[in-house]
């Protein structure tokens, strides 16, 4: 049987495939211009830097925004990174590489100190327990891998929020201070109380918290850094708070710093010199 081709349909086709994967590219050319010395970029910004035309790069911003990639500050109306890509972030994090680097530490951490010892990532307005060994003690701290819990309370959510931008930072405590469950604003009167404390995380490098999320517990947390010096996660050792006195979190900090230090150099991260 002779078969007749439609010629015409087949360039359509292929020319359609090649405008697509050209958007493709462009679209991850516009995420790549996102770094860490760079973490904002308006339209004209991104149309020199690419050599594309300022209505093209409004197109693939407005298609990235809208897909969860990028996210705009209405204020400024600058890009930044969104949180699509702090999800796929963390589902790398999850990968057996991350976690099988890290749970030789955790296992040190907790034959030294007898309590859960537990990594969080951030997910949004939240963070989620991705490996825990549990202490122990008769009495001791649990919390089930996968579950998410308040990034405004609790030593794990705070050090991660420490460390994120500030533009990231105001948008949460202008989110929290709205909500009408009034967990944030039980705890802080004001949002500049709670940037001040934020501040002090990030200045002495870890976070401590008696009683905040569930009373009668505590928890330190130190943070993991990748290899541009970014938050990748919270170390953290929990526990009930009667056992957080201020010589065990002294005796404690320097071990969870050494194993938080040993996993982040392993991850890529180097210390400035």
């Amino acid at each position: 049987m002779t078969r007749i081709e439609d010629t015409g349909k087949q360039n359509e086709s292929v020319l359609k495939s090649s405008s697509q994967s050209q958007t493709v590219t462009r679209a991850i050319d516009v995420l790549n211009l996102f770094t860490a010395e760079r973490p904002e970029l308006g339209i004209m910004e991104m149309s020199r830097l690419l050599g594309i035309s300022k209505s093209s790069v409004h197109r693939l911003a407005t298609t990235l925004e809208s897909a969860g990639y990028l996210r705009q500050d209405q204020a400024h109306q600058r890009y930044q990174l969104g949180f699509k890509v702090l999800q796929l972030a963390n589902i790398l994090l999850t990968s057996l590489k991350f976690r099988d680097i890290a749970f030789p530490w955790m296992e040190k951490l907790r034959s030294q100190t007898y309590e859960t010892v537990s990594l969080y990532v951030a997910d949004r307005d939240a963070r989620i327990c991705i490996e825990r060994l549990e202490g122990t003690q008769d009495i001791r701290f649990v919390v089930d891998i996968n579950m998410r819990l308040p990034l405004h309370t609790g030593a794990a959510g705070k050090l991660l929020l420490a460390y994120q931008s500030e533009t990231a930072r105001k948008q949460f405590i202008v989110q929290w201070q709205s909500e009408s469950d009034g967990l944030f604003t039980h705890s802080y009167s004001t949002g500049g109380e709670f940037e001040r404390e934020l501040a002090s995380i990030r200045k002495h490098g870890y976070a401590i918290s008696i009683g905040e999320r569930v009373t009668y517990a505590a928890a330190l947390a130190v943070p993991i850094l990748n290899y541009r010096g970014e938050i990748l996660a919270a170390l953290t050792i929990s526990g009930p708070s009667v056992r957080f006195t201020e010589e065990h979190i002294l005796q404690w900090l320097p071990s969870a710093q050494q194993a938080a230090r040993a996993i982040s150099e392993q991850m890529g991260y180097h210390a400035a010199t």
